[in-house]
């Protein structure tokens, strides 16, 4: 899977691994590593190569970046706010001053991506080229992953804790928004990554009320028949709809439950 020394992003049975990573997953990869050469050592020569990695690929100049094109050698000109995995990168930043700059020009553009104090949630998007955000529709699965890190270094507004609680309380959260705080037409579902995403979040800060209710609002779509082989899963009971994102945050969301 590794596509210039860092992770491809996709691979294919007929094309084999993609020749692009994405920097949301090597930043995943490079903090479950660095946690695992704490605990139990190891893996001190693949962190070291990894740092080059993400010092070559994963920036451009003193800004992290999508990701890099191993066939053409290009570099993303954006950053999509979820990838910004604040726990990592400060672990990148307490080995090498060179992740210092990125670091905090990660954290500028996520704090600038607040929209607004009526809808307090963040932009999808940075462009680097045209300076500013894009004002795509919100993916709430993405969303809540900025969310979740914001909340690991007590980043997360009030404004924005209120808004999820709010909405929990009255209908929930729905799986797509406009930047102006309406449900996308033909996205105004549910979605079990989302829910199971704020109960980890209302786990890091402590809210055990919020937690309760994201999950009670996350088992609401399990299937219950026994009949089926995919029973006990998450998602529509005529098999449509089953994703292995919806089925592995629930069980991460009842890990951190259990912690």
């Amino acid at each position: 899977m590794k596509t210039p020394g860092l992770t491809s992003w996709v691979v294919s049975a007929n094309e084999g691994a993609s020749h692009t990573n994405a920097l949301i997953d090597d930043l995943r990869i490079y903090q479950a590593l660095s946690d695992a050469n704490g605990k139990w050592g190891g893996y001190d020569q693949f962190l070291k190569v990894y740092e080059t990695k993400l010092l070559s690929y994963g920036l451009s100049g003193n800004d992290y970046i999508d990701f890099y094109d191993a066939d053409t050698s290009e570099k993303s000109n954006r950053l999509t706010l979820c990838y910004a995995d604040f726990l990592a990168m400060e672990s990148l930043k307490s080995v090498s001053a060179e992740f210092n700059e990125p670091y905090e020009n990660a954290m500028k553009i996520v704090n600038e991506g607040y929209i607004s104090n009526d809808f307090p949630l963040y932009y999808s998007w940075y462009s680097y080229d045209q300076r500013k955000y894009a004002e795509d529709d919100l993916n709430m699965a993405e969303e809540m992953v900025t969310l979740l890190y914001l909340a690991e270094i007590d980043r997360l507004p009030d404004q924005t804790l209120s808004w999820l609680k709010k909405k929990m309380a009255n209908g929930g959260i729905k799986a797509r928004y406009t930047i102006k705080g309406k449900v996308v037409a033909g996205y105004n579902y549910d979605s079990t990554a989302v829910y199971a995403l704020v109960a980890m979040l209302a786990d890091e800060i402590g809210d055990i009320e919020l937690r309760g209710n994201a999950l009670k609002r996350m088992e609401l779509m399990r299937i219950n028949d026994t009949s089926l082989s995919y029973n006990g899963g998450f998602g529509i009971e005529d098999g449509s709809g089953i994703t292995s994102f919806d089925q592995v945050m629930p069980v991460l969301a009842y890990q951190y439950a259990e912690n």
